[in-house]
């Protein structure tokens, strides 16, 4: 049996990519809450649509930064874990 996420708020990065895109599929099967960050917001799977989601240069600080405001900034008060 696997484990709840349920109350748990899970930001995946590189969620536009095969491995990204699966991860947020096996965490929302297990009740996570899952915000997106992606280099290629256009390449997302249309069965994320209505997700938080912002673009991101993981490889600048400042855009890592700024990415994570942004789906922090949609109603949420912390972020428990990041997967990237």
């Amino acid at each position: 049996m696997s484990e709840s996420l349920a109350n748990n708020h899970i930001v995946v990065i590189g969620a536009s990519g095969v491995l990204g895109a699966e991860c947020v599929r096996q965490l929302r099967t297990r009740g996570a809450k899952v915000s997106l960050l992606a280099r290629n917001l256009e390449g997302l799977d249309p069965e994320f649509d209505g997700l938080e989601r912002a673009h991101v240069d993981i490889g600048d600080r400042d855009d890592l930064a700024r990415a994570l405001g942004e789906v922090r900034a949609e109603g949420i008060d912390g972020i428990g874990t990041l997967l990237g």
